[in-house]
């Protein structure tokens, strides 16, 4: 009986390379595919402008402008709600006249961001209908008065998550 010369290791090294090289070309492509570019287009001139921003944050702090919202009544998905935003000055009186403009979007994507102007419906309060479908959401805020701007950023869970199983309760011992 003749026995063969056949030597499997280079197949199988062979094999195991071209599955490896398949395997990251695949996961290359699916991470790519749902690239939206930068998060900030503007990075340049931001960094620029840096001195400027750190100076409007602390005239905002200055200001002592008190910014509240109803964002706890929107728990249902996808029905337009009512966004009203009460904003008051140091003094606790109402800042009426105000462009006031917010962007809403999803915290880890730009395909859902929508902008919106707030219109004033009383003194010092503000009002947009949105559509917030389930899950997270980010509003940045901008309200522009004479020379003084102030941005405010917050985050916000429309729908609730399913309630986790009650752990079962275990006995240790006897009582």
């Amino acid at each position: 009986m003749k026995k063969s010369n056949f030597n499997p290791w280079p197949w199988g090294l062979s094999a195991v390379l071209i599955a490896f090289c398949v395997i990251q070309f695949s996961l290359v492509a699916v991470a790519s595919s749902g690239f939206e570019g930068l998060d900030d287009v503007e990075y340049y001139r931001h960094g620029v402008e840096y001195g400027k921003e750190i100076a409007r944050q602390e005239r905002q702090r200055d200001l002592g402008w008190v910014i509240d919202h109803n964002l706890k009544q929107a728990t249902a998905p996808n029905e337009q709600f009512p966004l009203r935003v009460a904003m008051l000055d140091s003094d606790q009186k109402p800042i009426m006249h105000a462009k006031v403009k917010i962007k809403v979007g999803r915290p880890a994507t730009i395909k859902e961001d929508k902008t919106y102007e707030l219109k004033e419906v009383g003194p010092g309060i503000y009002a947009a209908d949105v559509a917030l479908p389930f899950g997270n959401w980010k509003f940045d805020l901008e309200a522009d008065k004479g020379e003084n701007i102030v941005k405010v950023e917050f985050r916000h869970k429309v729908g609730k998550a399913p309630e986790p199983a009650a752990p079962k309760a275990k006995q240790v011992g006897s009582l």
